[in-house]
């Protein structure tokens, strides 16, 4: 008994510490590419190494023994890693594909799909036996949905109790959460103390549940699917394909389908459905799939036509064509009759397998989707089947990495010769414009806005420039793009609508402090406040922000600033009075 005890508290600590490891990976992934000391495309390769690693050990660990899913988690892994790492080479910035949902969505499936082959390979039917891999599968989906809503308690939990020790004056874990990793640590910690109870529960938590309720919702999805169909002859095509989202819609219907029927077909004959009823719906669903699939291929291309290929695109074209082929598949399978169910699970074991080379094959050099997007691009405009007016250049600067970049400056130079004055004049105003928001700022975006900021921001006195080159190189991307669009939102008088004032506000703290007052969109002063470190770089501090709405009480904030751009202002001590007890100090703030 004390042996079983101590081994379920073991695989409870294991996981538990794998899943803070990943958590930590993740972070890492994710959130420290600007302040890492590593090379860049090495702190890439090891944090997602790390991620898939410790992903795929909490889902192995529990169906297969400790050493053989540490072993496979490791397979995994490295090829995964180096993928990612591969693709990365896109881009002059690895963050950025970080920021290429596509990649990453190639990623994740790399790393999740061949996991029910690995815990299948152990055993002795092989890694192609069906029973196994199906069941094995959505074990993987409910254990991880099970784990996920457990993390989610217990961060009510943790929520809770940091508000009740609030009320006696405690702030130890608010404290704690506030350091930027802890939050993906715990997160991992409780999921994978979650996943090792699970396991131990394994009989109790399966998903024979949750398929058994998937199969109630196959003839109201076979009903929904045929009245669909026999409707759209009479709506007509054309309306329905000039929508965006009609494309995504019919092709998440369509992989909504294909997973009811899997589910309807469970792992074998003995497990399949039997009613009648059932038996028709998963025929008829079978039959119309390869339309519904053919419906979202076709609306994706007329889109593609419409305002050419970028990687979202090539990835729904891509997607439609494997749920085409899902289809096809199954519709066949269907009317040779006879074996009809094993013919669709072997389909299934061979289209997972495909599904994973093309994911593959999507990191790889062989389909850049960037460089394919770029090429369209470029070429729909040097072939005349569209104007200048219609490039997606701000899709090849922020998204298309080096391909799109080379693909601007091919434009760019083009826009020299002779006959292409309105691609120079869109070129000029794409250049010009402010960077819109919510657009993705790349390293590159940040400097020249630093670069901007430093040629258009005044100075008060005049030779502050050291000062606002430090807080100019300590800001956020989106801060420098905020204080940018202020500046270039003018004053009355022509001059920018932003100055930055140096000075010693601070007496106790060596060297001049800056206050930067700028206009928000609204009419608002807004005022940022800075200080000098020792090592020469700048950190942000808190300011009393006078709110002076343009035009209503106060001084307006536009003539606030005029009058720190004539110089019409003192530096001195604030009229306040406070409390000292020794070195600490009480005062009202007015």
């Amino acid at each position: 008994m004390a042996r079983e005890i101590g081994r379920v508290a073991g695989m409870r600590l294991f996981l538990a510490l794998a899943g803070a490891g990943g958590g930590l990976s993740f972070y890492l992934l994710v959130d420290v590419f600007d302040r890492t000391v590593v090379e860049p495309r090495l702190h890439l390769f090891l944090s997602a190494f790390a991620a898939v690693f410790f992903g795929a050990l909490l889902a192995l660990a529990g169906p297969l023994r400790v050493v053989r899913a540490i072993v496979s988690a490791l397979v995994l892994a490295a090829p995964a890693a180096g993928l990612l790492l591969w693709a990365s080479a896109r881009f002059a910035d690895p963050a950025q594909l970080i920021h290429a949902p596509e990649s990453m969505l190639a990623g994740f499936l790399l790393a999740a799909l061949p996991l029910p082959y690995l815990i299948a390979a152990a055993g002795p039917e092989g890694w192609r036996h069906y029973p196994t891999l199906f069941s094995q599968s959505w074990s993987i989906v409910v254990r991880y949905a099970a784990a996920w809503l457990f993390v989610g308690v217990a961060w009510v939990v943790v929520t809770l109790s940091d508000a009740l020790f609030g009320l006696v004056g405690l702030h130890v874990i608010h404290d704690l959460l506030e350091i930027d990793a802890v939050p993906f640590v715990f997160s991992g910690f409780i999921l994978g103390l979650a996943l090792a109870v699970i396991n131990e529960l394994s009989d109790y938590v399966s998903p024979f549940l949750v398929l058994r309720l998937l199969r109630l919702l196959l003839p109201v999805v076979t009903v929904v699917v045929a009245v669909f169909l026999l409707a759209l002859p009479l709506r007509g095509l054309t309306d329905l394909f000039g929508q965006l989202s009609v494309a995504t819609t019919l092709l998440m219907m369509a992989v909504a389908a294909a997973t009811l029927i899997s589910t309807a077909l469970d792992e074998s004959n003995s497990e399949a459905v039997r009613h009648p009823v059932m038996l028709v719906s998963v025929q008829a669903l079978a039959l119309m799939l390869p339309v519904l699939a053919g419906l979202a291929g076709w609306a994706m291309w007329l889109r593609v036509g419409q305002y050419g290929l970028t990687p979202a695109r090539i990835a729904g074209v891509t997607g439609s064509g494997l749920v085409l082929v899902y289809g096809l598949l199954y519709a066949v399978s269907v009317l040779l009759r006879g074996r009809w169910m094993v013919r669709i699970r072997r389909g299934n074991t061979v289209m997972a397998l495909a599904v994973i080379a093309l994911a593959a094959l999507w990191l790889t050099p062989l389909f850049n989707a960037e460089e394919i997007s770029a090429r369209n691009q470029l070429a729909r405009y040097t072939s005349g089947e569209v104007g200048a007016d219609r490039i997606d250049l701000a899709s090849l600067q922020d998204r298309l990495g080096l391909a799109g970049a080379a693909a601007l400056e091919q434009l760019r130079a083009l826009s020299q010769t002779e006959g292409h004055d309105a691609l120079r004049a869109r070129l000029e105003q794409f250049d010009n414009a402010p960077l819109r928001p919510g657009q993705p700022l790349t390293a590159g975006d940040a400097e020249r806005l630093r670069a901007q900021l430093r040629e258009l921001l005044p100075l008060r006195p005049e030779d502050g420039a050291g000062l606002r080159d430090a807080v100019l190189a300590a800001a956020a991307p989106e801060d420098l793009r905020t204080w940018l669009t202020a500046c270039r939102r003018p004053l009355p008088d022509g001059r920018p609508g932003c100055v930055l004032v140096a000075g010693d506000f601070l007496p106790d703290h060596p060297g001049s402090e800056a206050l930067l007052f700028y206009r928000d969109a609204t009419g608002f002063l807004r005022i940022d406040a800075f200080s000098p470190e020792g090592d020469g770089t700048a950190i942000g501090r808190p300011a009393t922000t006078e709110l002076t709405r343009l035009g209503t009480g106060g001084e307006p904030a536009a003539a606030t600033l005029a009058r720190l751009l004539d110089g019409r202002f003192t530096i001195g001590p604030a009229a306040l009075n406070a409390l000292r007890l020794e070195e600490r100090q009480f005062l009202i703030l007015p």
